[in-house]
């Protein structure tokens, strides 16, 4: 396992971030209209009735194809940017919904609350993108993964399984053990499985709040004032982009897939390159199990990402820039 610091005062390539002062402006009448130019849309579904959303944004020039594997309580819709950058870098991009989540469906009434019966379903979705959306639409390119957050755990589950439909793949602060904070990860399980077992599997988790209207930037997961509030804005336009916590069967079946997961025979059946980035102030998923992940793997490099929150990719232009660089220079 190889480990870096990502150098924030270095340009380590070409590539640039659009700049926090004018990020609204650039979103709104140059990148938006773009990929609204191009993006296909649609729904497909693993099950009957059970329709989950995709988009698709396919170039002539493509020399690669990357589908972007979301996180917990996200959607297509928080991607835009990064569609963009991998777009402009010559990739076809692909991205789905989880159920639960954006414009896929959903098993609870309440937009709030995120919902899974079994961790493996994520898995088996992913896979059914990819057989019906994907490997037809991919040109015969390399596919590679992107991952964020609970898309990791989709993700390194995904690989374990299916080990041959990915050429590499990147982590972003993926979510391969919880962080509970001062509470025990087994206590949680254990609060976990008496709600699911008394019959409140759909309810939410009761530290977790529901979606709230005057949520500020130091509630989130974001170091980037602009990007939060472009993004926030939508969410307070759209019910459907208003996950904001999750059920007791999701912490369940999360804490199940995630030790699973890091289980030593189950890591080496991944065999292709892996770059995983680290963020430094990262509150909800823990570091080491990252490190565990890395080391179990055949090969595997991690970055890490000085005074980061979680999400990297909505911090600001002076953190995404070398991050974008040094995700492509592994792309590339």
């Amino acid at each position: 396992m190889e480990k870096t610091i990502l150098q924030l005062n270095e340009m380590l390539g070409d590539i640039e971030a659009i700049s926090d002062d004018q990020f609204q402006e650039v979103m709104k009448f140059e990148v938006e209209p773009f990929l609204d130019s191009i993006r296909k849309t649609g729904f497909f579904s693993r099950e009957s009735n059970k329709n989950l959303y995709y988009e698709e944004y396919l170039s002539l020039e493509a020399t690669q194809n990357i589908v972007i594997c979301h996180g917990f309580a996200e959607n297509t819709e928080k991607y835009k940017e990064m569609i963009y950058y991998f777009y402009r870098e010559n990739c076809n991009v692909f991205i789905m919904d989880h159920q639960g989540h954006g414009n896929s469906f959903r098993m609870v009434e309440d937009y709030s609350v995120t919902h899974v019966e079994l961790f493996d379903d994520y898995v088996e979705d992913l896979k059914a993108f990819m057989s019906k959306k994907v490997k037809p639409d991919s040109q015969q390119l390399p596919i590679i993964l992107y991952t964020h957050s609970m898309g990791g755990a989709i993700g390194g589950s995904y690989l374990e399984k299916y080990p041959n439909d990915f050429s590499k793949a990147i982590f972003s602060s993926p979510m391969f053990e919880i962080n509970t904070g001062n509470m025990p990860l087994w206590v949680t399980k254990l609060i976990a499985d008496f709600n699911v077992m008394i019959g409140h599997k759909k309810d939410h988790i009761y530290v977790q709040e529901k979606f709230n209207p005057k949520e500020r930037l130091e509630d989130s997961c974001s170091s980037s004032n602009v990007r939060y509030s472009y993004y926030f804005q939508k969410r307070l336009n759209n019910e459907h982009y208003q996950n904001n916590c999750g059920t007791y069967s999701w912490l369940k079946q999360s804490i199940l897939a995630t030790k699973e997961l890091l289980k030593i025979e189950k890591l080496q059946k991944i065999n292709i390159p892996i770059i995983i980035f680290q963020a430094e102030n990262d509150s909800l998923v823990k570091a080491n199990s990252q490190n565990l992940f890395a080391q179990g793997v055949k090969d595997a490099q991690i970055v890490f990402v000085p005074i980061s929150q979680h999400e990297i990719y909505m911090a600001r232009s002076k953190i995404i820039t070398p991050f974008l660089n040094k995700l492509f220079e592994f792309i590339r």
